[in-house]
């Protein structure tokens, strides 16, 4: 049972029926991903402060891609208008604002498995805290975008991928079928069946690229043109490395080519 409310996690979604998926925020994640999503044909709703649902309810949801730029016309909802209503509720909020982020979900929580994508790992701990292990999934999202001066969401490369996976078999059937969504859809994913281990792989990524970036007050090439630059890089990331396998999730040698 979760720890915040009665409903079992077996009945989180009953299978056969179209999954409902709420997505905390348009921005550059939860909006490029959500419009995709729902081009797909998937049943999105987009949880909006009042002032951004005003403007995607009059003038929809535009993403502006390398490729091209199109508009959806999304389903949304304000805080005060949540019900539990969702079998999958999808965080994508910035680290600072992740405390707001899940008071502004308290209409909607007491059903439903999470899927964060965010950096680092904490929030994953503050999840199982809160609501337990088996209403939390495990994602990755890879993509470079923001929101425009226009209030479009605008992908700065053409880098635009998803992994999900399962952390307990109460949400695996939830997870998979959401994947099956995510294969409809135009962007790249993967289903990771170590899902812990992928989060660990992409901490040990963005540790060394921002430990060393701060440190340097530089880009990765200006470091690595400096003397001692690429050396210190290397024992930079060699110490990530070393946390995460000290945790149990070692680094393949292919991620660390």
């Amino acid at each position: 049972m979760c720890k915040d409310c009665d409903t079992s996690t077996s009945s989180i979604h009953e299978f056969g029926k179209k999954m409902k998926i709420l997505i905390l925020g348009a921005g550059g994640v939860g909006g490029f991903f959500g419009a995709r999503l729902i081009q797909a044909g998937a049943d999105v709703t987009f949880l909006l402060r009042d002032k951004r649902n005003q403007k995607i309810k009059s003038e929809g949801l535009v993403i502006e891609t390398p490729k091209e730029t199109f508009t959806v016309q999304p389903k949304t909802v304000t805080r005060e208008q949540l019900k539990p209503d969702y079998d999958l509720i999808v965080l994508a909020p910035k680290a600072f604002d992740f405390e707001d982020a899940l008071a502004s979900l308290e209409g909607a929580s007491a059903k439903g498995v999470f899927l964060p994508f965010l950096n680092g790992l904490s929030h994953i701990q503050t999840l199982d805290e809160k609501f337990g292990k088996d209403r939390v999934m495990g994602g990755v999202a890879q993509i470079a975008a923001t929101i425009s001066s226009t209030g479009a969401v605008k992908q700065l490369t053409e880098l635009g991928a998803l992994t999900v996976g399962h952390r307990t078999a109460a949400h695996e059937t939830l997870a998979r079928e959401f994947f099956t969504l995510c294969e409809k859809a135009s962007f790249d994913k993967l289903y990771s069946e170590n899902i812990e281990q992928s989060l660990w792989d992409k901490w040990v990524y963005l540790s060394t690229l921002a430990g060393m970036t701060t440190m340097c007050r530089g880009n990765v090439g200006k470091i690595a043109s400096a003397p001692w630059g690429v050396e210190t890089m290397t024992s930079f990331y060699a110490e990530t490395c070393a946390i995460a396998q000290a945790n149990g999730f070692p680094t393949k040698e292919s991620a660390q080519k």
